[in-house]
């Protein structure tokens, strides 16, 4: 897939906040977005996964992008709040290696991007065209739906069988 440059797509400042409890991790995240697009407005903040709702509840980002330790459930569980306030941001979740369970709980907690440490360029990138495209309302909407009965005459007329297959 070839990568897209975000001047290509429509112009949306996104706002982005990183959050890390390392200055180094900060900076090259920060270093990553800015070759992604220089224009972003980006907030570094250093900071734990416990402090992130009070940091972001006055003016919440588009995108937020948490560094965590992903080590149990405790560290995640403070952004639930996060997510159920604030639907519309994407978070993402940086961790150095994510078990299969803190996968399982950063997807029901609703974080959008689980991303690896070490970071590569490419998978950031992606990740933040993702967003945009969120953002601007480009990712397929649900469908509205029909709804369709069928009431057969007699049994072995087939209407299970096409109930199914139309479902």
């Amino acid at each position: 897939m070839r990568a897209e440059n975000p001047r290509d797509l429509e112009r949306n400042t996104m706002k982005t906040t990183v959050i890390s409890r390392h200055e180094n991790s900060l900076h090259e995240l920060c270093r990553l977005l800015a070759k992604w697009d220089s224009q972003m407005p980006v907030t570094a903040l250093t900071a734990g996964v416990d402090k992130v709702f009070s940091l972001i509840q006055q003016s919440p980002p588009d995108v937020l992008i948490v560094e965590a330790e992903c080590a149990g459930d405790d560290e995640l569980s403070h952004l639930d709040t996060l997510t159920e306030r604030f639907p519309n941001m994407t978070v993402m979740l940086l961790c150095k290696a994510p078990t299969a369970e803190v996968m399982q709980h950063a997807m029901r907690l609703g974080i959008r991007e689980l991303l690896t440490e070490p970071l590569k360029r490419e998978q950031l990138h992606d990740a933040m065209q993702r967003a945009h495209r969120r953002s601007q309302g480009k990712v397929e909407s649900p469908k509205l739906g029909r709804v369709m009965s069928w009431i057969g005459c007699k049994g072995g007329s087939g209407h299970t069988f096409l109930a199914s297959n139309f479902a």
